[in-house]
């Protein structure tokens, strides 16, 4: 009779977990501590959590114990920068695992160790060196100035997969697409759960005309991390290159909806809409591209469109 009862109650809240939703419930914690050379908390740094997966955006400050806390992240990746006056900034990509508290530690280093550090014999620090530094180039838009500062990184610790995952976003960024490919892939070997490796790879494919390569990679993705303003992005050049305006426009303006720093999504845009001839659509979109993205390499090329559409 006991066991029969024991039966009925699991029936029972298996009945009621059936009707919960299986994601976007799951909260975890995330517990930093930003520590300098020797050890000792830093106060008062700055840390931002970027959501890989959602546009939320947090910032938090550490406390006199160099700690700071969140306590209700989703379960997805986040890039999490950590920046204080007087040293060198970090950041680093975190999967915040289901109903277990993240607990990531930082160590800051000023400017003159990080020269010294950069002298040292030991690869993983002489890694960890470059690839903040190339960091701080990316930041500025020195992309060229980054690469092989990432290089160096990947030579010194071949498993740091941060640094090959900057590198072929670098070169996605400077439309060496088949540049990309090799670093991109070794981050899905080396660290197979981050979505954005493969959203990189799906556009990268789409560039090249591989619709089933960029299908395949687009469908991992999603399976990591759901849908975002990449994955909109990728459907609206697939449209477009198939010569599909009104869908590309649909998607783009849907993928720049969900990301307002996604430059080449208002370029594609812009470019969709001068060919259904809707020049102030065009212009606007344009205008928000050079907005984004003043120094980059369509610039030029942007400002003269601009310009000719301006004359209309």
């Amino acid at each position: 009779m006991k066991s029969f009862r024991i039966a009925i109650v699991v029936a029972a809240l298996i009945g009621v977990w059936a009707g919960l939703p299986l994601t976007g419930a799951i909260k975890s914690k995330m517990k930093l501590t930003v520590l300098n050379s020797q050890g000792q908390p830093l106060a008062g740094a700055v840390i931002t959590l970027q959501d890989t997966q959602s546009t939320y955006t947090g910032k938090l400050t550490t406390d006199k114990k160099g700690v700071a806390t969140h306590g209700t992240l989703d379960n997805h990746v986040y890039i999490i920068t950590v920046e204080l006056a007087g040293y060198q900034g970090q950041r680093r990509q975190v999967k915040v695992p289901a109903f277990e508290i993240a607990e990531e530690e930082f160590k800051l280093l000023t400017p003159d160790e990080a020269i010294l550090l950069a002298e040292s014999s030991d690869p993983d620090l002489q890694a960890v060196n470059r690839f903040n530094k190339a960091v701080l180039l990316i930041k500025k838009d020195d992309l060229a100035g980054a690469v092989p500062l990432l290089q160096e990184a990947i030579q010194s610790k071949p498993d740091m997969h941060q640094a090959h995952l900057e590198l072929g976003h670098v070169f996605f960024l400077q439309a060496k697409y088949q540049e990309a490919i090799a670093p991109l892939k070794k981050v899905a070997e080396l660290s197979p759960d981050y979505p954005e490796t493969y959203r990189l790879l799906a556009a990268i494919y789409e560039k090249l005309g591989d619709a089933k390569e960029s299908e395949k990679f687009t469908l991992l993705a999603q399976q990591k991390g759901g849908f975002t303003a990449i994955d909109k992005y990728n459907e609206g050049i697939k449209a477009f290159n198939a010569g599909d305006m009104d869908s590309a426009i649909a998607a783009l303006a849907e993928a720049v909806q969900k990301d307002a720093k996604l430059a080449d999504g208002f370029y594609q845009l812009g470019m969709a809409y001068l060919n259904k001839g809707r020049t102030n659509e065009a212009l606007s979109s344009m205008k928000k591209f050079l907005e984004l993205e003043p120094a980059g390499e369509k610039a030029d090329s942007v400002r003269s469109i601009i310009q000719l559409l301006e004359k209309k």
